[in-house]
């Protein structure tokens, strides 16, 4: 009976230890095998001295060495199973510590390659210009473009154009247009389709910008002029031709915004529309477009930092955070603050970069909240912070983005399904601009 009970107790005892383990190991996944193993291994030996204790304590009639020989039937393979376990997760330590080590020499290999990337020169795409560009000259070229397109006047520019394109069978109706020289130039540029081209109304825009619309939307347009990008749409357009165009400017905006056709309950377009703050998603698809027609130069540059990212964070060093922002730390250290300003506009503004931009949620990468205090002189702000305010093109919410996306929170777990983490990570932003008061 006495070796029935010890049996159950030390089942029981094996049971508890399975259980307590499974609730270790859930409460944190990230610990270390060693500390497992040991743990395990010590709660096994509890039982096996507990279990003993107690026998030897309710059947004290029984001689000591008849109790020893009782129980070296359950010690002896509890021992030896022990011991295996104790080799296998030397072994496994020994696996984890290599591959660790391995994929930190990776890494560091990489970031040395990186540095080169960031070193590389560019052949000059002015075919008369001998001069090779360096990294920095082309994030300067970009970020030029981009304070260009960004403009008030380019934004209300691209409203206007896109409101005409959306409403162009209701506004550009050839009953609507009463001047008969005005009508023989729209049905001659119409080709006698049904409708007018889309670069058609472009070029009415821009011929009219400065004598209808400039004028409307307050002085600080006249000193923002339109970007070359849409400028050149006009091409060597002859005077009269252009002239006729302004007819067609005339048509549509001695009226001020009450363009013909449209009815009361259409939705109207004011100025103060058209002057109002840009919005993420119009940012987001003007510097989308000038990282991809650069991509061919910044593409590389883009997928191994990427590849770099996605190594520290979901390899074996994702299991030590320390590790993780010692290297995070290390790796920022190599870029120049144009070139943090290019990561950041790719992984924040770009369909390509997005995916970047979810890895890059709580890493601190751009700055920790903390180098964020609003008490502060504007100064004393920017020398703490990795990119100053001054280069942001939207100062307000990229800051709020950088302490508040990136700048907080804890590292999030490789996504699953891309396209989901990266809406959210959309909506993320959109809700932060709709906070801004």
């Amino acid at each position: 009976m006495g070796k029935i009970l010890m049996n159950l107790a030390f089942i029981v005892a094996l049971i508890v230890i399975v259980i307590a383990s499974l609730i270790i190991f859930k409460k944190n996944k990230k610990m270390k095998v060693t500390t497992s193993l040991v743990i395990v291994y010590v709660l096994t030996i509890i039982s096996v001295i507990v279990v003993t204790y107690l026998w030897a304590i309710n059947y004290p009639s029984i001689k000591i060495i008849s109790k020893l020989n009782d129980i070296q039937p359950i010690l002896s393979p509890t021992i030896t199973t022990f011991g295996l376990i104790t080799t296998v997760g030397i072994s496994l330590v020994t696996i984890n510590f290599n591959q660790k080590k391995q994929e930190m020499d990776l890494i560091y290999s990489l970031i040395k390659d990186q540095k080169n990337l960031i070193n590389e020169k560019f052949k000059n795409d002015d075919s008369e210009s001998l001069k090779e560009l360096t990294l920095g000259d082309i994030a300067n070229d970009i970020r030029t473009r981009c304070q260009k397109e960004l403009s008030p006047s380019n934004i209300a520019y691209i409203r206007l154009v896109q409101f005409l394109i959306e409403n162009k069978e209701k506004i550009f109706r050839q009953n609507n247009i009463k001047d008969s020289s005005t009508l023989l130039f729209y049905k001659r540029i119409t080709r006698k389709k049904e409708n007018i081209s889309d670069r058609d109304i472009e070029i009415i825009v821009l011929i009219s910008w400065h004598k209808y619309i400039e004028k409307n939307l307050g002085s600080q347009f006249k000193s923002n002029k339109l970007p070359d990008t849409q400028t050149s749409k006009l091409g060597k357009l002859s005077l009269s031709i252009q002239n006729e165009y302004m007819k067609l400017g005339a048509y549509l905006f001695q009226n001020a915004l009450d363009f013909p056709g449209l009815d009361g309950q259409d939705t109207r377009l004011t100025y103060n529309y058209l002057k109002s703050d840009t919005k993420y998603e119009e940012a987001a698809e003007i510097i989308n477009n000038i990282y991809r027609i650069n991509y061919y130069k910044l593409g590389h540059l883009f997928k191994h930092f990427h590849r770099i990212i996605r190594l520290i964070l979901e390899g074996s060093v994702s299991k030590d955070q320390k590790v993780q922002k010692e290297l995070l730390g290390i790796l920022r250290a190599q870029f120049p603050e144009d070139i943090l300003i290019l990561l950041y506009y790719n992984a924040t503004y770009t369909y390509r970069g997005y995916g970047l931009g979810c890895l890059l949620q709580g890493t601190k990468f751009f700055g920790d909240r903390f180098d964020f205090d609003f008490n502060q002189s504007t100064e004393e702000r920017t020398e703490r912070t990795h990119i100053s305010s001054s280069k942001f093109y939207f100062s307000e919410l990229d800051t709020k983005i950088i302490q508040d996306v990136y700048g907080s929170g804890k590292f999030v777990e490789i996504p699953k399904n891309k396209t989901n983490e990266q809406e959210l990570f959309v909506q993320k932003i959109k809700n932060l601009q709709n906070n801004i008061k």
